[in-house]
């Protein structure tokens, strides 16, 4: 009975495999930068909506 860990066919060369694992690093990488970048444009609209409401409030008081 094979082990169900084991994949069926042979084992990648280690070159394939160091080729591969970079790869997912750059893109989990990639994916952490935009989620930065996305929670800033986050932050940046809270601000602009926060200072348009602010102005509204303004002009309404006078």
């Amino acid at each position: 009975m094979p082990d169900s860990k084991r994949p069926a066919g042979p084992a990648r060369p280690l070159s394939e495999r160091l080729d591969r694992a970079a790869i997912r690093d750059a893109m989990q990488e990639d994916l952490r930068t935009t989620r930065g970048e996305e929670a800033e444009i986050d932050r940046q609209g809270a601000n602009a909506t926060q200072s348009a409401q602010t102005s509204a409030d303004s002009l309404k008081q006078r």
